[in-house]
């Protein structure tokens, strides 16, 4: 049997490390450890769009050790073109003359460079995952064999986040089919007093999903924030008096924090606060908090406003308990005779 060399088990030991990750996070994670594995100038996971001509719409770039976010380009007259139309792309040399309307490369002083397409179980390509080198860099078949199988999971996560955007964007055509449109005249010195001093911080990565309850919840006349990330959360968290009721509607994959930790930040901000974890059905990460309360989307605006406006009643009660009726003293006089 043959013995395994020092590259090969750098490579085994690279897709190991990576084996665990995933999420949002993932592309910026891989490319930033792939162009230290490599030492490459540059390594981009891009996915592929069609507006009139094709582009790329980079998901993740590291640029000599460090992330950065550059704008959509082109896909004619590059490297990556050829990837997207013909396949595996390996350029060992003379790249910036190969292909002269390139002027990245120019200016990343490339020679060097090695692509995989991002290809859906079908076939289909929809991204580009490339490693671009300088002088110093010397591409091969390891190269090419890593980012071979990087793309493969970049393609089942690219999947998992179409599928994943287009059941928020259901979510929020839903409950925008079934808010009411409130007349012209309402203002907010209309709107319920019940709830004015209380305060309700919708937390998801979703834009249209954070819009849809919004509306719903304007009705109940409670101060409504919003955050896209678990970070800005906190920060609303620290700017919400402790002493007014609050509830924390949050999605159980809220970006930048795992849940665990962020309930427990949340508990430990506010100990008054309700929070209500939005999840959809059998979602594995609800098991995570097995003492908050659900809501499982998709749900409609009614179903909202019931279940925030009872949690609000909740956090009033917490913060203002009702004091304990004390029993009556027995009387101290000696009964009679």
């Amino acid at each position: 049997m043959a013995s395994i060399g020092t590259q090969e088990r750098a490579t085994l030991a690279l897709l190991l490390e990576t084996a665990g990750w995933t999420g949002e996070a993932f592309p910026s994670r891989l490319v930033a450890r792939l162009g230290e594995r490599f030492g490459a100038a540059l390594v981009l996971a891009g996915r592929l769009e069609q507006r009139g001509e094709r582009w790329i719409h980079p998901a993740a770039v590291a640029h000599r050790d460090r992330l950065v976010r550059p704008s959509p380009y082109r896909l004619r007259g590059t490297p990556c073109e050829l990837v997207v139309d013909q396949g595996p792309l390996l350029v060992r040399d003379r790249l910036a003359e190969r292909f002269p309307d390139d002027a990245a490369l120019r200016e990343l002083q490339a020679t060097c460079y090695v692509g995989q397409p991002i290809r859906t179980p079908d076939g289909a390509t929809i991204g580009v995952l490339a490693a671009l080198f300088d002088q110093a860099g010397d591409p091969g078949v390891d190269e090419a064999t890593v980012l071979e199988i990087c793309a493969a999971r970049l393609a089942a996560e690219f999947l998992r986040e179409d599928a994943q955007h287009a059941l928020r964007r259901r979510i929020a055509d839903h409950q925008s089919n079934t808010v009411p449109t409130p007349p012209t005249s309402m203002r907010s010195d209309t709107l319920p007093t019940e709830h004015r001093d209380a305060h309700v911080l919708l937390a998801d990565g979703d834009d249209l999903v954070r819009r849809a309850c919004h509306r719903s919840l304007r009705p109940l006349g409670a101060r409504l924030m919003e955050a896209h990330c678990a970070d800005r959360l906190v920060e609303l968290l620290d700017a919400t008096p402790a002493t007014h009721p609050l509830v924390v509607l949050v999605d159980a994959h809220l970006p930048s924090s795992p849940l665990p930790d962020l309930l427990l930040r949340i508990r430990q901000r506010h100990p008054a606060a309700q929070v209500l974890l939005m999840t959809g059905l059998g979602d594995p990460a609800a098991e995570l908090a097995t003492t908050e309360r659900r809501i499982a989307k998709p749900f409609s605006a009614v179903v909202l406003r019931v279940e925030v406006g009872r949690a609000l009643e909740a956090s009033r009660a917490a913060l203002h308990p009702e004091p304990v009726a004390r029993r009556p003293e027995p009387s101290a006089e000696a009964p009679s005779a």
